[in-house]
């Protein structure tokens, strides 16, 4: 989504005060603000590609016994500590977070979705370092970014009843949020 798009929604997302729709004047402005004057993230721009960096060693090893600090505890998200035994709960966690998500929110597009993210998975694989994606085949990168988006939104769905009093429209009234996917 484009940062104007964005803008624009957060405009239309504005409210009034007292309606449950109001946002932070102030924050809201700087916000905007940031965005109208963010680089252009489209490809044609002439920054560096977005990646999602791993810490890199020399980095972790800076701090004497922190490298550890750097590493998850319980959920991987994406490639870099996928499929390590201590983080076998999490994985069964992540797998039960994204069942839940996909029966509850987006059980009649979860193929669509799927295609989605598989017809854009060289892209996506370009987004982490090349040692940690190549030992998945393309199917295998999918289903873990399938796995992982959907565990993730799971948990943000599970969080948003402490802080549903602050949240807009739909999401106050408890309605479910569709998800919609063009394929």
């Amino acid at each position: 989504m484009a940062v104007k798009e964005v803008a624009i929604l957060m405009k239309k997302h504005q409210g009034k005060p007292g309606d449950g729709n109001c946002v932070g004047r102030k924050g809201l402005a700087i916000l905007k603000s940031k965005l109208e004057t963010s680089p252009s993230s489209s490809p044609s721009s002439s920054s560096p590609k977005l990646k999602c960096p791993k810490v890199p060693k020399r980095l972790r090893e800076m701090v004497k016994g922190a490298e550890d600090c750097y590493a998850p505890k319980l959920i991987s998200l994406g490639p870099y500590y996928h499929g390590e035994s201590r983080l076998a709960e999490g994985e069964e966690l992540k797998l039960k977070l994204a069942k839940d998500y996909i029966q509850n929110y987006c059980k009649e597009i979860v193929d669509a979705f799927y295609d989605k993210i598989s017809s854009i998975i060289t892209e996506l694989k370009d987004y982490y370092d090349e040692m940690s994606t190549k030992k998945y085949d393309d199917d295998e990168f999918t289903v873990m970014m399938v796995v992982d988006g959907c565990a993730l939104l799971s948990y943000i769905q599970h969080q948003i009843p402490r802080y549903k009093s602050s949240l807009p429209g739909r999401l106050a009234a408890g309605e479910p949020t569709p998800v919609s996917i063009t394929p």
